[in-house]
């Protein structure tokens, strides 16, 4: 998984070491070493539907035994509901 960084963070970084202090390795370094957020791509999905009240994730392929259950994310694989069918 790829490393995220708040893009404030970078601009300060890039302002001290790029504009102020003209030192490109110590950039690099410093935005290596930047805290990281823990953060996982997000997947899109719609419900597939079929008998009327039977639902199941396009992403994952759990199925709901009842509609209700189905909302805009899927509980089994945390799927958003959005894409285009």
């Amino acid at each position: 998984m790829g490393k995220y960084i708040d893009i404030e963070t970078v601009k300060v970084i890039a302002h001290d070491y790029l504009y102020v202090q003209q030192e490109e390795d110590a950039f690099m370094s410093e935005i290596g070493e930047a805290s990281t957020s823990d953060v996982a791509p997000v997947r899109h999905g719609t419900w597939v539907t079929w008998a009327g009240s039977l639902g199941k994730c396009s992403v994952c392929g759990y199925e709901y035994t009842d509609l209700i259950e189905c909302n805009a994310f899927c509980g089994n694989c945390g799927a958003r509901m959005d894409a285009d069918e």
